[in-house]
């Protein structure tokens, strides 16, 4: 039986809020230490790479998941990883000094709002699957519905093969301008649930800095916005889905007395949030 360890980030990143909130933190993987191996590692085997993708897919397949999308700056992420399981010759999601994981998948140029590793050493790809397959953890993370695009690594040292799977959710990234009128759409909606009519709503290019302000500052804040036009509610929020509000957006939306709605928005990257996030600026009056 083949040692394995499981990470399962499935927590969704911060999706409006306050303030920001880091990514919450999974439970610290244990290290596993196997026997000393001397043989040289080699590089990347590309074709072990694609078998075991096959594999993933085949048994997503019998279970009636979509298959996953290699994704090149996940395999960038998984191949960087397994070379220091290699150097190291342990099993960890993580070395100190390392990125995180929800960093490392930063490398895809995918929008990300999941992520999810696998890490194993077995004797060859076919073995390391099925030991994968057969303990719980990894085997969720395989057969995950909501991943749809992988990166896989395998590097061969003497009779042993090292693993990395790295796993993503991927969801549309939009213009600047579309993302606004997305988020706009999901007001009317819920103001439409309410049964009340819809807002005058319009995109304001002050509103756009003052998102894209609080994206380079990593944080969000809503006393610059105060001064502009004195708004009744002033709503500022980080989400990784326009679609998607705020759970303050409520109280706001479901006022009878506010009958329009100014909003601007700004996609980032930042440390709090690596996959990249829209930054939203809303004023009610």
């Amino acid at each position: 039986m083949p040692w394995a360890l499981i990470l399962a980030l499935a927590a969704a990143l911060p999706s409006g809020s306050a303030t920001p909130v880091a990514p919450a933190k999974s439970p610290a993987a244990a290290v596993v230490r196997p026997a000393p191996d001397t043989t040289a590692p080699s590089a990347s085997d590309a074709d072990a790479e694609r078998e075991l993708l096959l594999l993933a897919n085949d048994a997503r397949a019998r279970v009636g998941v979509p298959p996953l999308q290699v994704d090149a700056g996940l395999a960038e992420a998984a191949r960087e990883h397994v070379a220091i399981l290699v150097h190291k010759q342990q099993l960890s999601h993580q070395f100190d000094g390392e990125p995180p994981l929800l960093q490392r998948v930063s490398k895809s140029t995918l929008h990300l709002d999941k992520a999810g590793e696998n890490v194993a050493y077995d004797i060859g790809v076919e073995q390391a699957h099925e030991g994968l397959m057969h303990s719980p953890p990894h085997r969720a993370n395989l057969l995950n519905a909501s991943y749809n695009v992988a990166g896989f690594a395998v590097v061969h040292t003497g009779r042993r093969l090292y693993v990395v799977q790295d796993f993503g959710h991927s969801v549309p990234a939009y213009p600047v301008e579309k993302a606004e009128s997305i988020a706009i759409g999901a007001i009317q909606r819920l103001r439409g649930q309410y049964r009340l009519p819809a807002l005058k709503a319009r995109r304001e290019t002050v509103l756009q800095r003052a998102a894209c302000s609080m994206a380079q500052q990593d944080r969000l804040e809503t006393h610059s916005l105060a001064s502009l036009h004195r708004p009744k509610y002033i709503l500022s929020y980080a989400i990784m889905q326009p679609e998607m509000l705020t759970p303050s957006a409520g109280k706001a939306v479901s006022d009878g007395s506010v009958r329009s709605l100014s909003l601007g928005a700004c996609y980032g990257r930042t440390a709090t949030y690596p996959n990249g996030t829209y930054w939203v600026a809303m004023l009610f009056y």
